[in-house]
């Protein structure tokens, strides 16, 4: 692959994330020949304001509601439909549950392996301060924009 696709690589995987980027550094290796190989050294942090999908502030309460010990994927998807009178796909929630700990916002931790479950393991999630800070501030976003007024009209 060429420096210029590898760096085009790099661009779009930093905006997928809308990082910031702190430092760039470049090694440039293999002088003798003609073909030189840039390496980069990315260091990134998330935005301050990292912006919530409706689905995924959905998903992110529910961790929370549940807590450690009972949020799992069926629990999950149970108090989503319970709380919003929707069906959910599980498909959508596990992708949103694995992009909700890619952003750092959850994490999870395989369980013990059950019978009932045909010998498979639970993989249990809960909330980080990253993903109760994005619910804050969406909250305060939405109430900026006059949710209390809707809410609460005069």
């Amino acid at each position: 692959m060429s420096g210029f696709a590898e760096f085009y690589l790099y661009q779009l995987q930093i905006e997928k994330y809308a990082c910031k980027i702190i430092s760039i550094s470049i090694t440039i290796r293999n002088i003798s020949t003609e073909r030189f190989t840039f390496y980069f050294d990315l260091r990134l942090f998330m935005a301050e304001n990292n912006f919530l999908g409706v689905f995924e502030e959905i998903v992110l309460l529910a961790v929370m509601k549940l807590g450690k010990s009972q949020a799992y994927g069926v629990p999950i998807m149970e108090a989503i439909e319970e709380a919003t009178k929707k069906r959910v796909s599980t498909g959508a929630l596990y992708v949103t549950l694995a992009r909700l700990e890619e952003r750092g916002f959850i994490s999870s931790e395989v369980g013990e392996a059950t019978k009932e479950r045909g010998g498979r393991a639970k993989k249990y999630y809960q909330i980080e301060n990253a993903g109760r800070q994005a619910l804050m501030d969406s909250h305060e976003g939405k109430r900026n924009l006059g949710l209390d007024a809707l809410l609460n009209p005069a």
